[in-house]
């Protein structure tokens, strides 16, 4: 994954220049890791922690939709 490519750790298509798909960002919005990551008041160290946990929730995400088209 990088900010270069198209593609979401969830496996779908993301907006280059971007981390995470629409429904990704739309999904992970009402977490706390999202509103750390966006807070540039805090420490680069703080927003990378906040943005690895982000990709490691979007990540079960995708399990959890295969599971559920499986059924």
């Amino acid at each position: 994954m990088s900010y270069e490519n198209t593609s979401c750790p969830c496996g779908g298509r993301k907006e280059r220049e971007t981390m995470l798909c629409r429904g990704c960002q739309d999904h992970t919005a009402s977490t706390i890791e999202a509103a750390v990551m966006q807070d540039t008041a805090r420490t680069w160290q703080t927003r990378r922690n906040a943005a690895i946990r982000l990709i490691a929730m979007v990540r079960k995400r995708d399990q959890k939709l295969a599971l559920k088209f499986q059924a």
